[in-house]
């Protein structure tokens, strides 16, 4: 049975419809058909991921092809996953490093401009990485037809089962974010698969700070 790192106490397995997952410093992620330990005694929640690389690069294909502005923290998220530094990212869209940096912290608006470039970037940095992928070429042609038209007002839903399903757009208030959590998960029920291919991500950390099978580039 699994201890709980906050109190020592132990955690029970559970099945969620949907999950808020906050470990990669957005606020509109939610993880769908996921599981989750619970501690039996301070309650704290924490997701089982098993491929993290897959499912952050769900995320940001998602993030890519959303039709809604990209907020600064979207932004950072891409050129993180895309493994770049400020600079060298800053150079590939076309703004200085220092007004870019500035675009990361929210004190500069984002311009269509960039908008584009940030997710065509991230989708060829992708594409790089996995040169036989045919869908990654369409989501290219999709991101240089789009027009977003609002704000981020949606929560993006990713299957945790398989991260590689096209990604929801549903309203922040919807049904699903509403619901209980679905039933119990037994143990036994869990793939078999070495620890070292199982990362646990506490819901309150930060990615960039916990060990995940994932380089990200620094900070900076």
């Amino acid at each position: 049975m699994t201890k709980c790192f906050e109190c020592d106490e132990t955690c029970e397995i559970k099945k969620y419809k949907a999950f808020k997952y906050t470990g990669v410093s957005l606020d509109n992620i939610v993880l769908a058909n996921v599981e989750v330990e619970v501690c039996r005694g301070c309650k704290t929640e924490t997701p089982l991921l098993r491929n993290l690389k897959k499912l952050h690069n769900a995320i940001g294909v998602a993030i890519a092809l959303q039709n809604a502005k990209l907020s600064s923290a979207d932004l950072r998220f891409l050129r993180r996953i895309a493994g770049l530094k400020v600079q060298e990212w800053s150079k590939r869209i076309s703004v200085a490093g220092a007004h870019y940096a500035r675009l990361e912290s929210g004190d500069r608006k984002i311009s269509a401009q960039v908008e584009t470039l940030a997710r065509v970037n991230f989708l060829n940095a992708l594409k790089q990485q996995d040169p036989e992928n045919v869908q990654l070429a369409r989501h290219l042609e999709t991101v240089l037809n789009l027009t977003p038209a609002s704000e981020t007002d949606f929560v993006i839903v990713i299957n945790a089962e398989n991260p590689e399903a096209p990604a929801k757009y549903l309203p922040d208030d919807s049904a699903i974010l509403k619901e209980p959590s679905a039933s119990y998960v037994e143990a036994k029920t869990l793939p078999f698969e070495p620890l070292a291919n199982v990362r646990i991500v506490p819901r309150h950390s930060s990615i960039y700070h916990a060990n995940v099978n994932q380089e990200l580039a620094p900070c900076a």
